[in-house]
């Protein structure tokens, strides 16, 4: 049996409802806000373009004492530059098969082909210059020590050709005062014809940029995921540092 009071209790009930229903609901604030955060967290964590690495490379600090030539016998053109975490330089692409022997990459398919690599995997042997994306360095001379840069095998980069970003390694030396090698694997992701030796890049039209440190070095040479997923961070990072 109701109180005498229930009529009243009923009717404050029903007319705090019919106040509370002229609002947005909760639920609905909830999906708003959650669309703006989204939006905002996407455009904060976007990442990084060609472009926006690019902008960041003029001018050139140089770090080589001179230039290097993009390749044995030519003119001395490319200097070595760095800034943050970046060292970058401008040359031509010249596709390197050197690592572990496959039906790609073998005597064959490339005259100078050499079966090792200086950057191992986690086994201990040479790359796979067909699967892994590797960038080569030239020994160390008085004109450029890639050590003293704060470089080594494993050290992740970045390459840039045509606004086409790839990630990859470093894990190879090339001859001193020479700059310009790279994996018959990046030559595919940038969409240069990967043959050893009719394909390449004769232009220096390719960026090249090294991170320097330690934080930027990969265990797994060979794990292409991982060093793609680093470099792209530690390119983020620099760019959200700028120059």
């Amino acid at each position: 049996m109701l109180s005498a009071t229930a009529p009243v209790t009923l009717l404050i009930g029903l007319l705090a409802l019919g106040c509370s229903s002229g609002r947005v609901s909760v639920g609905d604030d909830r999906k708003m806000d959650s669309g703006t955060d989204t939006t905002m967290e996407a455009a904060a964590g976007s990442p990084p373009t060609a472009a926006a690495l690019l902008a960041l490379l003029d001018p050139c600090m140089a770090i080589s004492k001179e230039p290097l030539a993009p390749a044995a016998g030519r003119k001395k053109d490319v200097s070595v530059c760095a800034f943050g975490s970046a060292v970058y330089w401008k040359s031509e692409l010249a596709v390197d098969c050197d690592g572990k022997r496959t039906d790609t990459c073998n005597t064959q398919s490339d005259p100078q082909y050499q079966g090792t690599t200086l950057g191992k995997d986690s086994a201990g042997n040479s790359l796979d210059a067909a699967v892994v994306p590797y960038v080569e360095v030239p020994k160390a001379s008085t004109t450029f020590d890639y050590h003293a840069a704060g470089l080594s095998m494993g050290s992740v980069v970045a390459v840039i050709y045509k606004n086409l970003l790839s990630y990859g390694v470093i894990g190879q030396e090339q001859d001193p005062d020479t700059i310009g090698n790279a994996s018959y694997a990046m030559a595919v992701q940038e969409g240069i014809n990967p043959d050893p030796v009719n394909g390449g890049l004769q232009s220096e039209d390719v960026t090249y940029i090294a991170f320097a440190g330690a934080s930027n070095t990969v265990p797994a040479l060979e794990d292409v995921n991982a060093a793609a997923a680093l470099a792209e961070k530690a390119a983020s990072e620099l760019i959200a540092a700028g120059r």
